[in-house]
């Protein structure tokens, strides 16, 4: 038996950031059975629900399996034909004489024609219109005050008969389950959405904690005729699809060996700025500054820098990293030409105290002074992609890569399986086109392969084939 069922769905704001609809296609439920999503009338569900059980019914009879088969005969349907009958003796004449004007053989307004229906198979095919119909007759509205215009009483058979008609139920169809409301994700899905997805724990980082609460409907908050969605809703969920990104894959990280300056905030009370950047020490001191390792992976800590000699010792710089000595050297450079004096390491992400430090002073006044100049402090890399540690989701999501390789089919193939798990099914070709137009501007913005990516990420994430629940639509015209 072919089983069908059918939804509707919930209504919701304009936004720029959230558009789209819920795309319709069949999907086998585990019945063996069509599901239905979006809107579509009560009479137009009748009329589709009509026509499958009819072809449920062909198709079960010529797989031999029961149905109906050409040697029988087809069950009589009491309540259709009275429908017809009434409507061929009670119905008709007011139409021909009221209507046919205008919706008839010499003219269809609308691409309507009321001379055509006679049976209840029409009917149902033309429910939409004769719902409209229903309002305009039952109002006065229809037919139009320069037209001659029926009785009350010839008003009310045409209503009566249109209301009896419009709740018809062939007794051949499939059972109707009634309407389904795709159903939004509530706070707490929301968050156990986002931990399976990106690894972003609850406990620890609660990204529904911005979002507007849920309403509650029957003591339960998760009514999906009672989740609506409010402009403040949508802020709050790029938000929150934003802050998750950057949760469950880390900062955007590149090897290279570009260099980031450490901004020198300790400033020795004993010594002075000098012209070309950085501190002179005149005595046993340190420079430094707090630096925000934006990933554990190996780095290079560089130190430029330069000194003057005093005594049998050149001036001694000792490298620390919050307060710990990872390295020391002989300054050995001058003024005119000051020098790098680097040291390789591994940093865990996070904010470090990075400083250099004057530890051997000498002077004899008139004799000798030993002194030493901070001139900047940097840290290059990461050195390498190996020695990068990211997060679980940023391998599950991006390790996809052939050889690591970065370009658009890449992109794509990452955004495709992404999109797949975010939208709870396989994602339809003009999903994907639509998040790699977002990649596409961003590259031509100059942004980074992964912050391109990103963004195409953020906006599945802000979906409503994302924050919805729902099922396919057979139907979707």
């Amino acid at each position: 038996m072919l089983f069908v069922a059918s939804s509707r769905c919930s209504g919701g704001s304009s936004s720029e950031l959230i558009r789209g609809h819920i795309s319709g296609k069949f999907a086998r439920t585990a019945t063996g059975g069509l599901t239905l999503s979006r809107c579509t009338s009560p009479s137009e569900h009748r009329a589709r629900l009509a026509w499958a059980g009819l072809i449920g019914a062909l198709g079960a009879g010529a797989l031999g399996i029961g149905g109906w088969s050409p040697g029988e005969e087809a069950r009589s349907d009491p309540l259709a034909e009275q429908l017809e009958h009434r409507l061929a003796e009670d119905v008709a004449p007011i139409l021909a004489e009221y209507c046919y004007g205008c919706h008839g053989p010499r003219k269809a307004k609308g691409g309507i024609r009321f001379d055509e229906l006679q049976t209840m198979d029409q009917v149902l095919r033309m429910g939409d219109d004769l719902a409209i119909a229903r309002e305009l007759v039952s109002t006065g509205e229809m037919p139009p005050d320069d037209e001659p215009s029926p009785s009350d009483h010839q008003r009310l058979i045409v209503k009566q008969w249109l209301d009896d008609a419009l709740a018809y139920y062939p007794q051949n169809a499939a059972p109707d389950p009634g309407w389904f409301t795709i159903h939004r994700l509530n706070r707490t899905e929301y968050r156990l959405t986002m931990r399976d997805l990106l690894g972003v724990d609850p406990e620890v980082f609660d990204l529904a904690e911005g979002l507007p609460p849920d309403d509650i409907g029957y003591g339960f908050d998760n009514i999906a005729d009672v989740l609506a969605v409010s402009p403040l809703h949508l802020e709050a969920y790029l938000e929150a699809a934003e802050r998750a990104i950057e949760l469950g894959l880390g900062p955007v990280v590149e090897a290279g060996d570009a260099r980031t300056l450490v901004r020198l905030t300790d400033r020795p009370r004993n010594g002075r700025a000098i012209d070309r950047g950085g501190f002179m020490l005149y005595s046993n001191g340190a420079v430094g500054g707090r630096y925000q390792v934006p990933a554990t992976a190996e780095y290079e800590v560089i130190v430029t820098a330069w000194g003057t000699p005093g005594g049998d010792e050149q001036p001694r710089l000792s490298l620390r990293v919050d307060g710990k000595e990872v390295a020391w050297f002989w300054v050995e450079a001058r003024q005119a030409e000051p020098g790098e004096y680097r040291v390789a390491l591994r940093l865990e992400a996070g904010l470090h105290h990075i400083s250099g430090h004057f530890t051997n002073d000498y002077y004899v006044r008139g004799v000798a002074d030993r002194n030493l100049a901070v001139v900047s402090i940097e840290v290059s890399g990461p050195t390498s992609e190996d020695s990068i540690q990211r997060p679980q989701a940023w391998h599950d999501i991006f390790d996809i890569r052939p050889n690591g390789v970065e370009g658009r089919e890449a992109a794509r193939s990452v955004i495709t399986r992404f999109a797949d798990k975010a939208y709870r099914r396989p994602v339809e070709p003009s999903e994907v086109g639509s998040l790699m137009a977002l990649f596409d501007s961003a590259r031509a913005t100059g942004e980074s392969w992964e912050s391109s990516v990103r963004l195409a990420l953020t906006a599945a994430l802000v979906s409503p084939n994302f924050l919805y629940r729902s099922v396919a639509n057979p139907f979707p015209d």
